[in-house]
C-alpha cells in the first residue's frame, strides 16, 4: 500500500504541543492551503490560509500559551 505524505502533518509532528493544540480547539486542516511561521520577538505566530480564511495562532517558542484568531476573508464577485 501506498503511504501519502501529507505535508502539513509533517510540519505539525514536529510541533506536538500546537498540534494538540490545534486538534483541542476542533481546527480542521482540511482546507488549509498554507502554513506560515512569522517572528517577533519571543512571539511566534503560526498562521494557517484558505482559500476563504486565515487562522492565526501565537506562542512562544516553548507552547506556553496559546492564543488565536479566526477571520474570513471578504470576497466580492460580479456575476
Amino acid at each position: 500500500m501506498k503511504r501519502k505524505n501529507d505535508p502539513k502533518a509533517a510540519f505539525l509532528s514536529d510541533r506536538p504541543k500546537l498540534l494538540q493544540y490545534i486538534r483541542d480547539v476542533d481546527f480542521s486542516l482540511r482546507e488549509v492551503i498554507s502554513i506560515e511561521v512569522k517572528r517577533e520577538g519571543s512571539l511566534h505566530r503560526y498562521i494557517f490560509r484558505g482559500l476563504g480564511f486565515w487562522f492565526v495562532v501565537e506562542t512562544d517558542s516553548e507552547f506556553s500559551f496559546f492564543k488565536n484568531r479566526l477571520k474570513f476573508n471578504e470576497i466580492m464577485a460580479d456575476l
